[in-house]
């Protein structure tokens, strides 16, 4: 029995050398194929194996804090995001995935503004921080959230046009600074490409009535009664309600 003991060992190490010699590297590899798979959980493990080897590894803390986010643990997530910003503040994946993580969290989105200004910085015009960005100013209700959305609009316009939420958005933040006039520009758009949107055409009606802008007001009100009378009576009757209020 001693002898087969013996050999079981054996044959254990035979099988478990193999993994155990690979290099850093070769796991990191391993891990973002895992990833790529979406087998987070098992990339995750490996993750935390290479940042307990390596704390100090920019790579190996991003790695671990995108695994992490992907499996749920939000604060291992940041804490992993935050470090790979300490070691390397010029990378713009860094910035972005630490900005990302605190935007999730409605106690830290001046923190998420930080991060993701220094990301745009880093990287210029992306599409993705710059749409981030517009939301957690809009959060904030920061002065230059028009100054951010109108920047992203012009950048991406083509991406955009058929967005009416975000001119929306914009409208909103422009009347929030007392800019009436780009505010009615931005919602002239929004009535136009917003139509098939109830909610959206609705709230269009309702913030140019609040600005005195009757006769705009009432053409959204009529246009969400002639499309949407019959699949929303609730809002239907509320609207016929706030017409008559208005002759």
């Amino acid at each position: 029995m001693k002898k087969y003991g013996i050999l079981l060992s054996f044959l254990l190490l035979v099988i478990l050398l193999p993994g155990c010699r690979k290099t850093p590297e070769q796991q990191l590899a391993r891990a973002l194929e895992l990833a790529r798979s979406g087998e987070w959980e098992k990339a995750e493990k490996i993750s935390e194996h290479l940042v307990s080897k390596d704390p100090e590894n920019f790579r190996f803390l991003l790695l671990r804090s995108v695994c992490c986010e992907k499996c749920g643990l939000h604060d291992p997530a940041v804490d992993c995001a935050r470090r790979a910003v300490e070691k390397f503040p010029g990378s713009f994946t860094a910035q972005y995935t630490l900005g990302r993580l605190y935007a999730r969290d409605p106690a830290r989105q001046g923190e998420a503004m930080i991060s993701l200004q220094k990301a745009l910085a880093l990287k210029p015009g992306d599409r993705n921080t710059m749409v981030l960005l517009c939301n957690v100013c809009s959060a904030l209700k920061a002065p230059h959230t028009a100054r951010t959305l109108a920047a992203l609009l012009k950048a991406h316009r083509s991406e955009f046009l058929n967005t009416p939420e975000l001119y929306y958005q914009l409208a909103l933040a422009y009347l929030q600074r007392g800019d009436q006039r780009n505010a009615m520009n931005m919602l002239k758009y929004v009535a136009a490409a917003g139509a098939g949107n109830p909610a959206l055409l609705l709230n269009t009606a309702r913030c140019y009535d609040s600005e005195n802008k009757k006769q705009e007001a009432r053409n959204c009100y009529n246009e969400f009664l002639r499309r949407y009378s019959e699949k929303s009576p609730v809002m239907a009757r509320e609207v016929q309600t706030r017409l008559a209020e208005m002759r």
